[in-house]
Formats: C-alpha cells, sequence, structure tokens
C-alpha cells in the first residue's frame, strides 16, 4: 500500500505558511498510513492473525481489532463518501471505499474468520458498544460507499452485528439506535429501535 506523498513542513524553517493543498496532502497521507493497514487487513479477513495485542493490552484482547475497525471506518467514512475521481486523492478514495465495504462485509459475516462482535465483551464489558456506535456512525456518515452497494444478505448481516448490541446497558446506543433514522430497513416506528 502506497500511500499519498505529503511534504511534511518543518514549520520552524518556513516562512511561508503551506498551502491548502499540501495541508490536505499531508492529512490524507498520515489517514492513510495510519488506516490503511486495518482496512487491508480486514478486507483480506487477515485483521485478527496481522493485528499485534501487545502485553499490556491481553485483558482486553476480544475487543482490539473491534475497537480498531469501527474507529478506523468512522474516521474515513466523511472522506470515502466523497467518492472517486480522476485525481490521485480519488483514485485512493476509491481503494480505500472498496477495502472500506469488504471490511464491513468480513466484519459482519459470523462465518469469516475476522467476524468482530459488537455484543458483550467478555474481558471489558460495555466497550463493544462503543465500538457498534463507532461503526453505526460511520454507517450514517457514508451511506453511498458503506450500505447501499450491500447485497440485502450483507445487510442483514450487518444490521444482525449491531443487533447483538442490545444487550447491553446504554453507553452509546444512541448513535446504534439513530443509524435507523437515515436507513429505513432497520427502523421500526412502532418500537422505536432498530
Amino acid at each position: 500500500m502506497t500511500p499519498i506523498p505529503a511534504k511534511v513542513l518543518n514549520l520552524a524553517d518556513e516562512t511561508i505558511a503551506p498551502t491548502g493543498a499540501e495541508d490536505r496532502a499531508y492529512l490524507v497521507g498520515v489517514m492513510t498510513r495510519i488506516s490503511g493497514p486495518v482496512l487491508e487487513a480486514l478486507s483480506e479477513n487477515k485483521l485478527k492473525q496481522k493485528f499485534p495485542v501487545r502485553e499490556w493490552d491481553k485483558h482486553r484482547q476480544d475487543c482490539t481489532c473491534t475497537e480498531a475497525f469501527a474507529r478506523t471506518l468512522a474516521g474515513v467514512a466523511p472522506w470515502i463518501e466523497l467518492g472517486p475521481d480522476a485525481t490521485p486523492e480519488g483514485q485512493m478514495r476509491e481503494r480505500f471505499g472498496l477495502m472500506a465495504r469488504k471490511s464491513l462485509i468480513n466484519a459482519a459475516d459470523p462465518n469469516s474468520p475476522d467476524y468482530l462482535r459488537f455484543g458483550n465483551s467478555s474481558t471489558v464489558g460495555r466497550q463493544a458498544l462503543v465500538e457498534a456506535a463507532y461503526l453505526a456512525h460511520a454507517l450514517l456518515r457514508a451511506p453511498k460507499v458503506l450500505w447501499e452497494p450491500l447485497t440485502e444478505g450483507q445487510k442483514q448481516s450487518v444490521i444482525a452485528s449491531l443487533k447483538t448490541s442490545r444487550t447491553l446497558k446504554p453507553v452509546g446506543a444512541g448513535s446504534v439506535k439513530t443509524t435507523g433514522f437515515s436507513s429505513p430497513p432497520w427502523w421500526k416506528p412502532h418500537s422505536g429501535t432498530i
């Protein structure tokens, strides 16, 4: 994976402020270097295999991959929702959008080696609910790239994954439930829940 090249400015040596284009290239470069490894691994069903769990994080290892994916997806969602264009950044957005969607499909597939739990965590309790809220936030921010292209079966898998968070006491449940407002099949007006 080759991120967009970005000029890192040493402001102490610069006499002119960077241009907006330089700022954008730098920020997109940082974002792709941070999010790329997570999305690439999960899109290939290799996140749990490749994702390091350090010794100090072993006590919460059942939700580290879920956390990495959900927060990454929430962060890149507005950018990938811009869609592809003929620019190098637009082509990168297209690639990241495809990786993000494939990652979502793999994360929500119970038969996938990278199936992620958004229900109760055996080690950190309600943390998975927070990650479900991040996932729901990403779906609200990038429906054209993340939700609309999914097959009906894939959508049902994502919905089922989010519904596993219903067993948990509210922390970030508002985001999970709010997703229903933008995705009519999720919303059940008679019950007020997804």
